[in-house]
């Protein structure tokens, strides 16, 4: 339940983007993170389970190739969980080993294997969230690159909330759309200033994820 109280808040405080700014990572959390009650408080409950939870998860994601198949963890949306928490580790220790984790399972992001309609949308948030805690920490060529994939998930979710525009009233919102619609917006609002510069073959953009992401979710 807390995860999903967390989208909703990263829904609710960043604003849809109305014209193409660059956008400032990290953003959707915080701007510093030494300014949040979670680093500044620790050493004592619960902040300091949650961190060390979060450390222990992002130490496991360190001794993994993410390139190959993480067998039993090779969903997805596993996957891309590693990824946020590396990213949240590197936040919290600034330790690059925990960035470089991340940008490998960000750079793989394509991989995995997917057993129901959400995996892909589950994994699009925890990707997004990831990137944005990464970022200062990307050299120019693999921040492309990352950006252009994750796009490419987005897209490809976004097509997946109605068979790509075949069944437009299909609503599924306990079972499937509850789920996508707040993945959808944390990606419009990571990728708020992305243009597709390198005329990838995409149906949506941003403001479209960022609607579903709050139209959709609340209609």
């Amino acid at each position: 339940m807390r995860t999903w109280y967390l989208l909703l808040l990263i829904l609710l405080l960043v604003p849809p983007c109305t014209a193409v700014t660059a956008v400032t990572h990290p953003s959707l959390l915080f701007d510093d993170i030494t300014a949040t009650p979670g680093y500044q408080f620790s050493t004592i409950q619960p902040w300091k389970s949650w961190q060390q939870q979060i450390l222990g998860s992002a130490n496991a994601a360190t001794k993994k190739d993410f390139t190959g198949s993480l067998g039993a963890y090779d969903r997805s949306f596993y996957r891309a969980d590693f990824a946020r928490d590396a990213g949240f580790a590197y936040q919290i220790t600034g330790k690059k080993e925990y960035a470089d984790t991340a940008r490998q399972a960000l750079l793989s992001m394509e991989k995995g294997t997917k057993l129901t309609r959400t995996d892909s949308a589950l994994a699009l948030g925890s990707y997004a969230i990831a990137y944005d805690l990464i970022q200062p920490s990307l050299d120019v060529s693999a921040d492309r690159q990352i950006r252009n994939q994750l796009a490419t998930l987005a897209d490809s979710v976004y097509r997946d909330l109605n068979d790509g525009g075949k069944n437009t009233g299909y609503v599924s919102f306990a079972d499937y759309h509850g789920q996508q619609y707040p993945m959808m917006g944390i990606a419009g609002a990571a990728l708020a200033d992305y243009t597709n510069p390198d005329n990838l073959p995409l149906t949506s953009g941003p403001d479209d994820w960022t609607a579903a992401g709050t139209e959709y979710l609340f209609v």
